[in-house]
């Protein structure tokens, strides 16, 4: 397993651009997806992949560090580096950013009300424990997504989370401190 330390450099995200290249080559016939939005690196590199084989349906970035507008400015620093490593135009991938912050609240690494609604939610009826910093969140913007109307009932989502199941230990701390 490889580790990068989250930046704009375009290290991070080359390890997600196979990531999408194959789930699209696995399930082409999704509507949209979701991923975690924080550095950058998996949101770029999924969305460059998915973008690189084909794939049209959006790509939606859900913060778990830093408000929309300043981490859309980080995705166009991500993506153009990216874009400069893999020698493609930057603009398509640029225009293809769609982040979203509602599930952010109280901040990064802290759990807001809808990240342990959607923590609650999945633990109780599938079984699976999210981690606190980037999966509830991610769930939970999945949530808000839906509750906004974003997708019919009808449409496909694919939500993709990178996990580190680590952080699931010290959910203890996480829910005693709100």
């Amino acid at each position: 397993m490889l580790y990068t330390w989250a930046s704009t450099t375009p290290l991070g995200a080359m390890g997600y651009v196979p990531c999408g290249d194959e789930l699209n080559r696995q399930i082409s016939d999704f509507d949209a997806a979701i991923v975690p939005s924080g550095s950058g690196a998996t949101h770029g590199g999924f969305l460059t992949g998915l973008h690189l084989a084909g794939q049209k349906a959006p790509v939606y970035g859900i913060c778990v560090r830093r408000g929309e507008a300043q981490q859309r400015a980080r995705m166009v620093k991500v993506l153009s580096k990216l874009a400069v490593k893999l020698d493609v135009e930057p603009a398509p991938l640029i225009e293809d950013i769609n982040v979203w912050d509602g599930a952010l609240a109280p901040g990064y690494g802290l759990v807001g009300d809808s990240a342990r609604e959607a923590l609650t939610l999945m633990a109780r009826t599938e079984g699976i424990f999210l981690d606190p910093v980037y999966t509830a969140k991610t769930f939970a913007g999945l949530l808000g997504l839906l509750k906004e109307e974003l997708f019919n009932a009808a449409k496909k989502l694919c939500c993709f989370i990178p996990a580190d199941f680590r952080r699931c230990l010290d959910i203890k701390r996480n829910f005693n401190s709100s």
